[in-house]
């Protein structure tokens, strides 16, 4: 990892960084690859008993896990005796009690609203300056004035009954706005458009009010913290499951404790898919937020893996890692599917991005295996870094057997820039194996009432259309909504460059920053950045084709897609190999087929390393297999998240 001389220079580092920041717009527009048509994304950051989540794409209901992502449109159903929690930032959540009936409609900042039908929740603050997030009842809607606490209870009837802990609320009705302080419960009943309102005295403390102030206590102490930037969800959890650390060439580090031999990011969780994003982690670590969605991952000489926290804003990712492929036979593509996670400044290639249309799934480049790349990049993979399973578990959400990858299989493997060309199932879908139970199910009665507040729901495209279209190979259009709306501005990147090789309407962008006159793109490559119109997911093709190629021994049949993004741009301070030219394939993915066996269940929870059920393997190295990666990756190139 450390046999660069950049990993021992703060001083490198601090160049590279004045570097980027000096860059142009297309060198830097990577750093935030935003999402296609996205809004905020808010985190699961609590679970007890039976909770459920209905996605807003589909009509399927999972069960709720830890550090699973909610969007617009979701709902979130908890059942008796449960206990839930909703991060919509880093000082702002929403508790949720017992028999709670709730769908969240707008997710970013500028209007950040949730439908109560049924139940009781807490919407908590934690500063002032919060972004604003309002709780729409039958009768009226409720909106935080300050940093506090606010109750709101909704019976079975549509009456509301609104409690403010601490603070300052407002009650919106069209007949005015209502303030409330401790002391007074608001009782509203009736029509939103004519509510009828009452006062009664004080709701008695229960035990719902003392899980709130439970949550408080540890949500608090990570306000004194500042190593990672505003905005980022469970940076709490940090606190008491690692150790941060001051170092020379990055700064402040954090490093987890009690994990399992063996471990490394990524590895210990269950890919997703959304609909706005991909291809999204989900981790089972109970820290498994932050780290996996904002910030790079390195492996430290001394302390191991170590993750490298943002140092500014940057857009919620599903996930920062590169996928590759391998294995497979003639006709049969590859039949395995690998991921790594990205250090700092390493080349970066979303499966996600802006525009009006999804991720094209059949625009994708495989990059063969060579020395001198993996020298330069992704030196952590000598470190048993990548993680892989087999095609047929990838589609099932069976991710219970992973495999490490070691060093001497690197020569089979291909690098994915770009979507990985695999259609996602319904499988894909949950966020764990088991189905969410019949009492959880939505009650569609309850939310055909007129609410209070913007009856307006986040666009989303079904899951059955998503999936049409790609086995069509079509474009699907989706709303375009400002993904940098939840840091309350517009931060929109123009300039793109479209992939020469398909129709410049369709708008495909490869991210990988721009290449420096003294280091030109090779002809078979076309770079570009990253752009508010680019990413479509559903693209017209041109019929498949694939080649077959021996490998050690071994012919394996390989499919492609068309383009390939550029290489790094090296700063002047590296004494590292320069990267070499890469050989792009230029033929067209097919689609994966359909998989409908079951999945077994993944782990419910974390476990520590002294009884955890998951192992890993490492996969088995191919006779006469080339020990890659000697090398570790430059400090330059893009920056890190």
């Amino acid at each position: 990892m450390h046999a660069s001389p950049i990993r021992n220079s703060a001083l490198a580092a601090a160049l590279a960084l004045a570097a980027l920041a000096l860059a142009p717009p297309a060198a830097r527009a990577q750093s935030y690859a935003a999402p296609d048509a996205g809004t905020g994304v808010a985190r699961i950051g609590f679970v007890q008993g039976p909770v459920a989540v209905q996605r807003g794409d589909s009509d399927t209901s999972t069960q709720a896990v830890l550090n699973a992502p909610v969007l617009g449109a979701d709902y979130v159903t908890t059942g008796a005796g449960a206990r839930a929690e909703i991060q919509l930032d880093d000082v702002t959540a929403l508790r949720l009690g017992p028999n709670v009936q709730l769908r969240f409609t707008r997710l970013d900042a500028s209007r950040r609203e949730m439908q109560l039908a049924e139940g009781t929740v807490d919407l908590r603050v934690l500063r002032a300056n919060a972004a604003p997030a309002q709780i729409d009842t039958p009768s009226v809607a409720v909106r935080p004035a300050s940093e506090g606490s606010v109750r709101v209870s909704v019976d079975a009837d549509g009456g509301t009954r609104v409690a403010v802990r601490s603070g300052r609320a407002d009650v919106l009705t069209p007949q005015g706005t209502r303030s409330l302080v401790p002391g007074t419960t608001l009782v509203a009943y009736g029509l939103a458009a004519q509510p009828v309102i009452q006062y009664q005295a004080a709701l008695a403390s229960d035990d719902f009010d003392r899980f709130n102030g439970d949550r408080d206590i540890g949500e608090l102490r990570a306000l004194s913290l500042a190593y990672a930037p505003p905005g980022v969800a469970g940076v709490n959890d940090l606190a008491s499951y690692g150790t941060w650390y001051d170092d020379t060439t990055y700064g402040q580090i954090w490093v987890p404790t009690l994990i399992a031999p063996g471990w490394a990011p990524y590895r210990d969780g269950r890919w997703a898919w959304e609909d706005r994003y991909g291809w999204t982690w989900i981790g089972y670590e109970p820290w498994g937020w932050a780290p996996y969605h904002y910030g790079r991952w390195f492996h430290h000489p001394h302390r191991g893996w170590a993750w490298v926290p943002a140092r500014a804003a940057v857009a919620w990712s599903p996930a920062l890692v590169s996928f590759v492929t391998f294995g497979g036979g003639p006709g049969l593509g590859f039949d395995t599917i690998g991921w790594l996670p990205l250090a700092p400044f390493e080349p970066f290639y979303p499966w996600w991005g802006t525009g009006a249309s999804f991720v094209t799934f059949n625009r994708t480049s495989f990059v063969p295996y060579n020395p001198a790349y993996w020298r330069h990049w992704h030196g952590d993979a000598r470190y048993d870094g990548i993680t892989a399973v087999r095609r047929q578990q990838f589609l099932a959400g069976d991710f219970a057997h992973v495999v490490r990858v070691p060093p001497d299989r690197l020569r089979k493997i291909e690098l994915v820039h770009g979507s990985l060309p695999v259609a996602p199932t319904d499988a894909n879908l949950r966020f764990t194996a088991h189905p969410a139970p019949p009492q959880l199910a939505v009650r569609t009665t309850t939310f055909r009432r007129t609410f209070a507040g913007d009856s307006a729901v986040t666009p989303r495209t079904a899951f059955a259309q998503q999936r049409a279209a790609f086995e069509q190979h079509r474009t699907l259009a989706a709303p375009a909504i400002d993904p940098w709306a939840r840091f309350g501005k517009d931060r929109t990147t123009t300039g793109a460059v479209t992939n020469r090789t398909a129709p410049a309407a369709h708008g495909v962008t490869v991210i990988d920053g721009a290449a420096q006159p003294s280091q030109p793109a090779p002809p078979e490559t076309r770079r570009g950045a990253h752009a508010s119109a680019a990413w479509s997911r559903f693209e017209a093709s041109s019929p498949a084709s694939s080649r077959t190629e021996t490998h050690g021994g071994v012919t394996v049949h390989d499919l492609s897609g068309p383009h390939e993004a550029a290489p790094r741009t090296t700063e002047t301070t590296h004494a590292g190999p320069a990267r070499a030219t890469e050989t792009t394939r230029t033929t067209e993915t097919t689609r994966a087929p359909e998989v409908t066996h079951a999945a077994p269940a993944p782990p419910p929870r974390y476990v520590p390393p002294q009884s955890a059920p998951r192992t890993t393997q490492s996969a088995p190295a191919p006779q006469g297999g080339h020990a890659g990666a000697q090398g570790h990756h430059a400090e330059h190139g893009s920056a890190h998240r």
